[in-house]
Parts: structure tokens; sequence; C-alpha cells
């Protein structure tokens, strides 16, 4: 987060660079001059205003003069500066964050620069576009528009522009973790840079290459580094560049302590960054940058929460920030903020106030789909409920913690085999170009002498056998990548098996949806462990988590053995059917059998395993429905009174007792030893008779 953070910045030093803001002075003359102006100059008028407005950060007035301008080029068949006002609009659109919009806007006018050859503005195209690209994480196309500007600003001699490309692909690489290639582009930067004594692209490589050596650990270098783009930025009275540093310098400080073992080094070197972190809010304040400031605020309560544990201090400052980021709107930074106020508040050891802002960030997180913020949610949520003794509740976050991690796991792979295939698809086309060059090449051949005839031939056979190998090479990488993309096909269809039971699995991919059905004859499981929060609360969480797991691993494999499927477990609650989706005539014998091999699997763990886990059954049998419930997050459940009258056979059960209903009972009563009980009074049914199940009687 914070390596994305420094990129975001440098990207930000580059626009206030090249873009520098004017006088309110020159829009009014410029507006003065339009009231005058005659058709033939107006259209250059308009889009100096859109450009200078753009500058100033006035987005209403860069839509209107952008778009008469787009107007009246069209009009005049202007194509420069029809291609100049796309540039405009696109730029104003990236203002306002519609980037689907701005690219839009970028592609256009590059299509007619290259049309007309106005290298220059191609140029501009070219790294608006590589931005938009980058900003939304597609580090391939960005490389390719910043190579291809590059070439653009090579061609032109600009040196700014080389530098300022140069810079771009360092990003990049930075991004993929190539620190060294990274470093590499900032160094050919800076070389050019300081070739011309072009301060604000010097500052802006300083932070760059720092930002490689405090990735890796190089702390003296980070701050060399970051001392010399402070000190030009101090000198040419840039607030903003100025409190970035101090910022970053702030960040090597809380590094350097976190990897101290002396106390006292240790907390001097936090106070020494909070120290900057201040400083860099001071010039924020000056500027009123009310996201900087948040930024700040939220910088120095980490380090107030986190480190010197001071957690009323670190309270204050959050508030603040959230306050700010509440006026602002953004979503990210509000949930940031709210997690980190409940952290203030388990330290203070105020629980119920910790909980209400993690419930608010919780809500928020997941009402704009901030799925990393989500799992960290869920994650402090189990602690907080670890802490009040609620174990249970402690579980079950730690649950949906994990599982929301595993989620976001599943997506990334998914993204990069794609991002692979897609890599793979790009090199297929370029061999097809190559290919065609070659024929041209040899049928130009075929026209000239004898001897070069013979030349030729050879020549065509080794580029032949090239193609050969190149095709094998091509087909080898189409195969690993198909294997790659198998693999992971079978592990979703794995990991949705461990979800969905076959039959409704085949029949979603078949159809993408499942209809629920009525089944007649199904016997439904339930059995929960008997003081389960009671043992599991003198346990560590990761012991209770494993213990679980043990557990319901040996009931899937029990239910399976006996042609049952495991619907849900919930906390210490298992739950399982026979009947359903398949059906099957020996549902309610199946389901007892399954129940008796699971009473004996925690009779013959008890006398191995120091913790004894004892559990009550009940079963039913009946008619149910069954079907998937849910459109983000598959889960087939199962409903109706028969699965009720299940969940009450098994709280009216006693420890390590298989209690099941006169339907189930009237169904094996020739196959089972069982003892009658005494009718007993059930919530909600009246009177019902009930047995216990002892064994399977022997066949005489």
């Amino acid at each position: 987060m914070r390596l994305f953070l420094r990129l975001v910045i440098i990207v930000f030093f580059q626009m206030i660079f090249f873009c520098p803001a004017f006088s309110q002075g020159d829009i009014n003359q410029l507006e003065a001059q339009l009231k005058t102006a005659k058709e033939d100059q107006r259209l250059v008028l308009l889009n100096d205003l859109a450009k200078k407005y753009l500058q100033n950060g006035d987005n209403n007035k860069v839509l209107n003069y952008a778009n008469q301008a787009l107007i009246l080029a069209r009009r005049q068949k202007d194509k420069k500066q029809e291609a100049t006002s796309l540039q405009y609009l696109g730029n104003c659109q990236e203002n306002l964050n519609n980037l689907t919009k701005a690219l839009e806007y970028h592609e256009l006018s590059l299509k007619i620069r290259e049309e007309i050859q106005d290298t220059v503005g191609t140029g501009k195209s070219l790294n608006a576009i590589g931005m938009i690209h980058f900003n939304w994480g597609n580090y391939e196309k960005a490389l390719s528009y910043y190579q291809r500007g590059l070439k653009v600003k090579e061609l032109l001699r600009d040196t700014i522009g080389m530098g300022k490309f140069l810079n771009n692909i360092g990003n990049i690489y930075m991004k993929w973790s190539k620190f060294n290639v990274s470093i590499d582009y900032s160094q050919k930067a800076l070389k050019l840079f300081e070739k011309i004594d072009y301060k604000p692209g010097i500052a802006s490589c300083y932070l760059g290459i720092a930002s490689v050596h405090e990735t890796y650990n190089n702390f003296p270098k980070a701050l060399e580094y970051y001392n010399k783009g402070m000190q030009i930025q101090e000198a040419a009275q840039n607030i903003a560049g100025v409190a970035d540093f101090q910022n970053n310098m702030g960040n090597v400080y809380s590094k350097i302590a976190e990897n101290l073992k002396d106390k006292k080094a240790k907390k001097e070197n936090y106070i020494k960054s909070v120290d900057y972190y201040t400083k860099a809010l001071e010039k924020r304040k000056e500027l009123n940058d009310k996201g900087g400031i948040a930024s700040s605020l939220n910088n120095i309560g980490t380090s107030y929460l986190l480190n010197l544990k001071d957690y009323k201090l670190a309270l204050n400052y959050f508030e603040q920030a959230l306050k700010i980021n509440e006026e602002i709107n953004y979503p990210s930074d509000i949930v940031v903020n709210l997690l980190a106020i409940s952290k203030c508040y388990i330290g203070l050891k105020d629980y119920v106030k910790a909980k209400d802002f993690l419930q608010n960030g919780l809500n928020l997180a997941i009402r704009n789909q901030l799925k990393e913020f989500v799992m960290l949610n869920y994650q402090t949520y189990s602690d907080l409920c670890e802490k009040t003794g609620d174990y249970r509740s402690a579980l079950s976050y730690y649950k949906l913690y994990k599982s929301k991690g595993d989620q976001i796991f599943t997506a990334e792979s998914q993204k990069a085999v794609t991002e692979m295939q897609t890599k793979y698809e790009t090199d297929k086309k370029e061999q097809q170009l190559k290919l065609s060059n070659a024929e041209v090449a040899k049928k130009e051949i075929e026209n000239k002498k004898q001897r070069i005839v013979i030349y030729a031939v050879f020549g065509g056979l080794a580029l032949v056998i090239l193609m050969i190998i190149q095709v094998f090479v091509s087909l080898q990488r189409k195969k690993r990548d198909n294997k790659i993309i198998q693999l992971e096909k079978e592990k979703s269809e794995a990991l949705l098996l461990n979800t969905l039971p076959a039959k409704v699995v085949t029949e979603l991919k078949a159809t993408g949806k499942t209809i629920p059905e009525s089944f007649d004859n199904v016997s439904v499981y339930f059995s929960d462990i008997c003081t389960f929060t009671d043992i599991s609360a003198k346990l560590e969480p990761h012991v209770t988590i494993n213990e679980l797991n043990a557990i319901f691993t040996a009931f899937d494999d029990i239910m399976i053995n006996h042609h049952c499927e495991r619907i849900k477990t919930i906390g210490d609650a298992y739950m399982a059917v026979c009947g359903m989706p398949e059906t099957d005539e020996h549902h309610a014998e199946n389901i007892v059998k399954a129940a008796i091999d699971i009473r004996k699997f925690l009779l013959d763990r008890a006398e191995t395993n120091d913790i004894k886990w004892r559990v009550r059954i009940g079963i039913n049998s009946g008619k149910v429905t069954g079907g998937v419930v849910g459109v983000r997050k598959y889960l087939y459940d199962v409903f109706g009174d028969t699965v009720n009258v299940a969940s009450r056979m098994e709280s009216n059960s006693e420890p390590m007792r298989i209690n099941i209903s006169e339907n189930t009972y009237n169904i094996i009563k020739d196959k089972f030893i069982f003892t009658p009980r005494e009718a007993i009074e059930v919530k909600g049914k009246g009177t019902m008779n009930m047995y216990f199940v002892e064994d399977v009687k022997e066949i005489e």
C-alpha cells in the first residue's frame, strides 16, 4: 500500500511540474479577448481558456470551453485544434475520476494526431493513455504506450519528455517489484534532467530512487535521496512537494524502528517518524489539502496506535482524519479510519464502542465492495470477540476472515491466468507478422541473380528452421498455459463441489442456474457438540479451529461412505441429509448408520486425545425442499417442517445418543435396536414420540 502511494505521488509530481497554474488575471484577459474575437480567432482562445482552467482545477469551466472548441474545430475542419480539445476533455474526465470516458477522448485525440503527423501532440496523448492504464493496473498496456512515447520524444530530442517517459517506465517496473530495472530507468532519467539542470524532474527521480532503496531496507540511501529531493522542493518553495518528502521520511524512520531491538533506540526512531509526519501535516494545512491532511493524521495516529501504544492520542488523530474523509467522501479511507478507531477502543478496553465503529466500517466496506477491508474487519471482529470471551463468535469471524482471503486469492489467480493468456495471444500475432514479412522478402529475393538466389535458398532454409523452432516454442508455451488454466479450472470445480452437491454443480455449469426441488423421502441429520463453549474457552482459537476441522473432516468422510450429503456447518453444529438431491430408497437406514459410525469415531478418538468431544444427534425423515440460495456466494440449503423436527430431535437428545423421530423409526424399526422414550413435549409441535438408536440389529 505504501509503495502504491509513493507511485501516485511521483505521478502527481509529474503533473504539477509540467502543468503550472495560471493567475486569474491571465484568464480574465483571455475571456475579454473572446468576447470581441472574430470567428477564426475564437477556436484558439477557447482551447487556451480550457487549458488554463484545467491547470487551475475548475472542471466545469474546462468542460464548457473545451466542448465549445470541439464543436467549432469540427465545423472549421481544424484537426489539430480538434485533437487539442479532445485532450483537454480527457484530462478533465481524469480529474472527475471518469477514466473510461477520459480514455475515449485521449484515444480519439491520438488517432487524429497520428493522422496529421503532430509529433508533439502524439507524445502528449501517448503519455495520457499510458497513465490511465497504469492507474487501472494494466501495466503491460501502460508500458507499451510509454515506450511509444519515449521513441517520439527521442525523435524530437525533447530531453524533459524523454526523462518523463523513462521515469514512467521505471514506475511500472517498481510496481512489478523489478526494482533493479526500475532504478536503472530512474537513473537514466536523472542523468537527462541533471544535464539541463531541470530541478523538478531531478526531485521526481530522487523520489523514485529513494523508494527503491526503502523497499530494499537500505534506509541510509533512502534518507539521502529523500533529503536531496526535499532540499530541491524547499528551494523551489513547493510546499506540497516538501510535505510529500517529509511524509516518506516519516515512513523510513518507522521502518528503521521496526528493525531495531533496543527499546530506547526503537522509541527514538518512532518519535522521529511522528515528527516528520507532523511537519508534513503542517505543510498540508497551509495548502488546505484536505486529502493530504487526512493522510498525515492517519499516519500519526497509526504510529501512536501500533508503535507507541498511546491509544487516547491515536484516537484523537483518527477521529480528525475520519471527519475530513467523511467531508470529501473517500469510502476506502473512511473504512480505514473506522477500523483504526475500533482498534483504539479495543486498546482502551471499551469494547462496546469498538464494536459500533467496527460494524460501521464493515457495512461501508461491504457496500462499496472493498474486499480487502471486509477481510480486515472480520479479523478485527474475531480479536474483539476473543477479548470479550465470546469464543464462538470469534471462531465464526475468523472463518469469515479466512474465507474472504481465499476469495481474494482465487480472484487474483484468475486474473494472473488471464494476463498470461493475453500475453500468449500477443506473442502469436507478432509471430504471424514476422512470417508475413519473411514471405515478402523471399519473393523479392527470387527476382535477383542466380548467385543471390542460392544464398537466398540457404537463408530461407535457415529461416524455416528458425520458424519451426518458434512454432515449437509457441506450442510448448500454449501447452503450458493451457495446463495452468486447466489446473485453475479443476481447483475451482473442486471448491465448488466442496460447497454444492455434484448434481447441482452439473446443473449450474450447464444452465447457469438451478431450480429448487421438492423431495418426498429424505432423512435429515443434526448434531451439536456438547459444552462446546466451555471447552473452547479453555483453548487457543487456532487449537479450536484445528479440532473442529479434524472432526468435521471425519464426519464428511463418514457421510460420503454412507451416500449422504453434508449441507452445512454453523459453528459447532453439523447438518447432513440422505435422499437428495439424488433419491435413495435407503435414506433413513444410511443416515442412521452414518450417525452410529460418527458416535464410534468420537469414542475411539477420545481414547487417544486429551480433548473429549461429545455430540447430541437428532434425525427425522419426511418431505423437504432443496435449492441454491444467494447470488454472490452460492449455498445449497434445505427447508421444510422435516428439517425443523430434525433440529428438535437433536436438542432433545442426550450426549453421545442418537435420537430419532417416530417418522424415521417407522421406516427402520426392523433393522436397528432401539430404546423407546417417554413422549416429550416439543415446542410448536406438541407431544412427540422419540427413540434412541442403540445399534444395528444382527440378521437372524
